[in-house]
């Protein structure tokens, strides 16, 4: 899209203004003697005048051109440049995703582990436990043993 569009009025102004400038670049020639022979300097100004004008409006339309071509290259550097901030965010949001996930395996590995850790000492204690019966009970039956023997060895020395 070209920014720089003129209206009519001012390409007539342009025009105007550059015939005037014409008309004070060159030297007044000289008139000759004969009337009505004005006319070849005024076909002359205007063969100029429209030779300028056209250089004036290729110009324009090159410096359009030009304008046109930079808008293109920058909104096409608009649009890598989003691309490229669009992927950075999609890679951090995924990156971010990751230790997330990193996050809560540690998480559930620990409460693993704490569950282990207590299962291991609740059996520790049970084994302890169970095994201080045992010994209470084999303690048991050893000082009833003992007693019977006891007790035996006294009947029998009250026997003799």
């Amino acid at each position: 899209v070209a920014r720089s569009q003129h209206s009519a009025g001012d390409l007539q102004k342009l025009r105007q203004e550059e015939l005037y400038r014409i008309e004070q670049i060159e030297p007044p020639r000289a008139e000759p003697a004969v009337l009505g022979t004005s006319a070849p300097r005024a076909v002359e100004g205007e063969r100029l005048l429209e030779e300028r004008w056209q250089g004036l409006e290729e110009n324009l339309r090159q410096h359009q051109l030009l304008r046109e071509i930079e808008d293109k290259e920058l909104l096409s550097e608009l649009r890598r440049r989003h691309r490229e901030r669009a992927y950075e965010l999609q890679a951090r949001l995924k990156e971010e995703e990751v230790l997330n996930m990193e996050l809560i395996g540690i998480q559930r590995i620990s409460e693993l582990q704490h569950r282990h850790s207590e299962e291991e000492e609740h059996s520790l204690k049970e084994n302890a436990r169970l095994r201080r019966q045992e010994f209470d009970r084999e303690d048991q039956l050893r000082r009833q043993e003992w007693q019977a023997e006891d007790d035996c060895a006294r009947l029998r020395r009250q026997e003799f």
